[in-house]
């Protein structure tokens, strides 16, 4: 009697081997349908992905205005009309700057359709206009700024300018530190021996382009032997 139940117990055991190896096993992939891999953008400017898409840099010239901009482009006086009034509550067609840039992006077909115009604000802002085939939508976006804290330190020898600029650091500074000292110190009246020491961030377009001082954070000049903070 109890050989028997031994026997049992022995195939109950290897029964349940079997079911948990089968169990963890390979399975059949047939049926189980993978999940696609998503598409990575390799070329992204303005946000917008331009793999598949072709884009014309233009500058704006004297004598060029909004009009005459979009005719050269190849859209109808309806179709301008469309295009200056979504653009305009985020850039006014009257105060094109000479120097700024625009771009057409369009896509690779035989007519070179136009899908996005992209106009420059400055070296941060930027205005887009979508273009499809029954709306015209515009919107406004930024490049991504990035703050880098500088030093910067030096002591007079001819003038704060001169000096400022031999240190290595943006001449805007100059005058940064005059805005901060105005109520201090004549910088008329700087004399050869003073000194000043400064802390200051700077704005970044694409970790690269220096745009402009965004702050000063702290400061200490020393003039005629005293020290301002």
């Amino acid at each position: 009697m109890v050989g028997k139940r031994d026997s049992a117990l022995r195939w109950l055991v290897l029964l349940g081997c079997f079911v948990v190896f089968y169990a963890c096993g390979p399975q059949d992939k047939k049926g189980v349908e993978e999940e696609p891999q998503e598409e990575v953008c390799q070329w992204l400017e303005y946000g917008i992905c331009l793999d598949s898409l072709d884009i014309t840099r233009y500058t704006i010239e004297r004598g060029d205005h909004f009009a005459s901009i979009l005719s050269n482009l190849g859209f109808s006086p309806a179709e301008g009309e469309k295009i200056t009034s979504a653009i305009t509550p985020y850039l006014s067609p009257s105060k094109l700057q000479v120097g700024h840039t625009y771009s057409a992006i369009s896509e690779r077909d035989t007519a070179s359709t136009i899908r996005y115009l992209v106009f420059e604000k400055g070296r941060i802002d930027y205005a887009i206009v979508e273009i499809q085939p029954d709306t015209v939508l515009a919107y406004e976006e930024a490049r991504p700024v990035t703050l880098k804290r500088q030093y910067a330190e030096g002591v007079i020898t001819s003038s704060m300018w001169n000096t400022i600029v031999d240190s290595g650091a943006p001449v805007m500074l100059a005058l940064m530190l005059s805005d901060v000292y105005a109520w201090q110190i004549d910088f008329f009246d700087v004399k050869e021996g003073d000194s000043f020491r400064v802390m200051y961030d700077v704005a970044y377009v694409n970790d690269t382009s220096m745009v402009e001082i965004s702050a000063i954070e702290g400061a200490v000049f020393t003039h005629r032997g005293e020290e301002y903070l």
